[in-house]
């Protein structure tokens, strides 16, 4: 081989290797990956599954309740989705949609608002039991974030 040819392939290699070196090096701006919403996961065939999430078995509060109602309570801004509970005394306490994935527990007759569930901490759904969470995302290989 000449030297000529020995030049330009070192040129090559050696630009590759600096714009490769570069793109390596150089933070990249991020997103949350709208494929599994942000959790690296993705969905497994059990009945629920979302993203290797699955809804809360726990006693808590939770959207797919059917007894969600618009009431006109005026604590509650309009054409806000309540819940209610029937105290002992023939009163009631209600709840709005903004305490899913919280506690009710019925003391000395009336319900009162708990912390949050402590099988989903709060967000109402779990770690589905089928495929414990670990089906990585094909999108995101897992990372949560895909470049911009």
């Amino acid at each position: 081989m000449n030297n000529l040819v020995k030049m330009v392939l070192a040129i090559v290699v050696g630009s590759a290797l600096v714009v490769g070196g570069y793109w390596f090096f150089v933070p990249h701006e991020l997103e949350t990956c709208v494929a599994c919403g942000g959790t690296g996961a993705r969905s497994c065939p059990a009945p629920g599954c979302m993203n290797g999430r699955a809804p809360c078995t726990g006693a808590c509060i939770k959207r797919e309740s059917p007894n969600w109602q618009i009431t006109n309570n005026p604590h509650f801004p309009p054409n806000t989705l309540t819940l209610r509970y029937d105290n002992d005394d023939g009163s009631y306490s209600e709840v709005s949609q903004n305490h899913v994935g919280q506690t009710m527990t019925l003391v000395n007759g009336r319900w009162n608002l708990g912390g949050a569930c402590s099988v989903c901490g709060g967000t109402g759904r779990m770690i589905c039991p089928a495929c414990s969470g670990k089906l990585v995302c094909f999108t995101c290989k897992g990372k949560k974030e895909v470049s911009k």
